[in-house]
This record gives structure tokens, C-alpha cells and sequence, in this order.
């Protein structure tokens, strides 16, 4: 449905033709008007002209014809605000899509009766080309969706399919409310897709990843590595003499199973992922690898990385 498409039309009889009739008679009335006012405008000057010459002139002739022409423009303009009036009232019975969209069920039929402000309304038509996402993000990430708002550049928005790993669509962040929900802790964002192949449908649920911020050479450790603590989270590292020492870090982000670290494990540093529950600072620990020479998951490797990934 294209925007300013003709949907509905409502019976409109009555008011073309009081338009019809008032306009024609609007025509006259100003036409004889004129004609009027022009041969009796010509008679009075050259009357005037000779009564004022032999100080005959009454000024109350003059003030008389000055207000039955102020009263005759003044119907004239009455007639014309009516019809005016009538034309607007003609265009509300024309119902017009307001938007470029697709348009859903139809409540109505033609010969149905219609009121003002009808709870049901006659159809409903959704915008989907460009469409918009909204989804909630955690209170503690407001500050780095904010200034990923305020970026010339917006942040890029990717929406998954539940459970797939392919992108379904990439848009821009757009929207970031003004206020945090205090039941749930969250804030409300929006972005927008221009969709052009209909990937995205309205009320279709999907998965929301937003590139809040690039931090180059951030250390990245499998997230079920992080223990907390009263002095907050920590890890295990295994030193090169196969000890098990505690450190604390601050965590930027969790993202599914990997968190990004500001401090605490340094590149090439192996952190301790299975039985750190039984683990002390300074305890003996041993790598296990499986057949392959791969490590089994006990440790891994905490690597810097450009573009932040699980790479296990």
C-alpha cells in the first residue's frame, strides 16, 4: 500500500451538492456584485463631483453607500467561508493511507455503517520497509549505549533468527529512551532496518547484538572461567610452574559463554575453566589435553583480540 492511496471513500451526496449549488450561486451573487458596484461606483463620483462643486454633497449619502457595499462584500465572503468549509468536509470523505505499508485484516465492507472514533477502526496498515527493532539492554550498559548514540557513525545492530548463528539482518541503533525501567533494571532502545527484502516481520521475536564499542587488544576468557568473590569477580591463572594463582579483574561485558576483561589476565596468560571451585591461591594444577593434543578445557588461553570472539 503505497502513502496517499485512495482506501476508503464515505458517501458524500449530500455535501456536492450543497458545493455544487452554493458555488454557483456564490458566482452570481459576486459577479452581479461587481457589475452593480462598478455603474453606481461611475454615477456616484460623477454626481459628487457636481455637488461638491456647488457645496451640495450630503455626507450621509456618502456613508450610506460605503455600508451597503461593506454589507454586500460581507455576504459574499460568508457564502464563500461556507463553501470553504463544505470542500474541507468533502475531503473527510476521503480516507487516505498515511504511510507506505502493508495493510492487515479488513474490518469493514462496503455499505457499513461508520462512526467517529471507533475503537475497531476500518484496517489496520504497519510500516515495514524501513522497520524498527526495540529490545531493553541492562542498566550498567547505558553509558556505552549512550555514547554509541551520540557517534556520527550509529552503532550497527545485527538480529538473529532464535538458536542461528547467520545474521538476519543488519541496521543502525537509533533510540535510546530517556528513563531505566526501575522493575526490571533494563533501558529500552530501538533500531532501524531497511529490510527491503522483508527479512524482519512485525511481531516476529528475534535475537539483538549491538556493537556498543571497539576496545583493541581486550583480553578474552571463557566466561565460565569467573568466580565471584566479596572483593568482586576473579579467576585462576596457571602459572608457568603449574600453580593455580587468584587474580581479580574487571569484567567490560559477557556475551554467552566469553566476558571482555579491562584488568587481571594478561595476554598469553591461560586461565583455569574446570575445577577451580576445589582450587585455593597457590594450589598444584595440571593441564589435561585430549588425544588430538588439544586442551581438554581445564585451561585455556586469554588472547587479545581485535574484534572481540570465542576463539577456544
Amino acid at each position: 500500500m503505497g502513502k496517499r492511496r485512495l482506501i476508503w471513500q464515505i458517501f458524500p451526496t449530500y455535501l456536492l451538492l450543497t458545493i455544487v449549488t452554493l458555488g454557483a450561486a456564490t458566482w452570481y451573487a459576486a459577479r452581479a456584485l461587481r457589475q452593480f458596484y462598478m455603474e453606481r461606483t461611475a454615477a456616484d463620483l460623477e454626481r459628487y463631483q457636481r455637488l461638491i462643486q456647488s457645496n451640495a454633497a450630503a455626507r450621509q449619502q456618502l456613508d450610506q453607500a460605503i455600508a451597503d457595499h461593506k454589507s454586500a462584500q460581507a455576504t459574499v465572503e460568508a457564502d464563500q467561508a461556507q463553501l470553504r468549509t463544505d470542500n474541507l468536509r468533502l475531503g473527510y470523505t476521503k480516507i487516505e493511507a498515511p504511510i507506505d505499508g502493508r495493510v492487515g485484516a479488513v474490518r469493514v465492507t462496503p455499505g457499513n455503517l461508520i462512526s467517529v472514533n471507533d475503537a475497531t477502526g476500518l484496517l489496520t496498515i504497519t510500516q515495514i520497509a524501513p522497520i524498527r527493532v526495540a529490545f531493553t539492554l541492562p542498566e550498567r550498559d547505558f553509558a556505552a549505549l549512550r555514547n554509541a548514540l551520540s557517534k556520527s557513525v550509529p552503532a550497527a545492530v545485527r538480529v538473529y533468527t532464535p538458536g542461528a548463528n547467520d545474521a538476519l539482518a543488519t541496521g543502525q541503533l537509533d533510540f535510546v529512551d530517556s528513563s531505566v525501567d526501575s522493575n526490571s533494571g533494563t533501558i529500552a532502545a530501538k533500531a532501524v532496518f531497511a529490510n527491503e527484502s522483508l527479512e524482519l516481520w512485525p511481531g516476529m521475536y528475534v535475537d539483538v547484538e549491538v556493537d556498543l564499542d571497539v576496545r583493541p587488544k581486550t583480553a578474552l576468557i571463557p566466561a565460565v572461567a569467573i568466580q565471584s568473590s566479596q572483593r568482586g569477580p576473579f579467576v585462576f591463572v596457571a602459572t608457568p610452574d603449574q600453580k593455580a594463582e587468584m587474580r581479580m579483574i574487571q569484567v567490560i561485558a559477557i556475551d554467552g559463554d566469553r566476558a571482555a576483561l579491562r584488568t587481571g589476565v594478561k595476554e598469553g596468560e591461560r586461565v583455569i575453566v574446570e575445577g577451580q571451585m576445589r582450587l585455593v591461591d597457590g594450589a598444584r594444577v595440571t593441564e589435561v589435553t585430549s588425544p588430538a593434543g588439544e586442551r581438554k578445557g581445564d585451561t585455556a588461553n586469554a588472547q587479545p583480540e581485535v574484534n572481540p570472539e570465542v576463539r577456544r
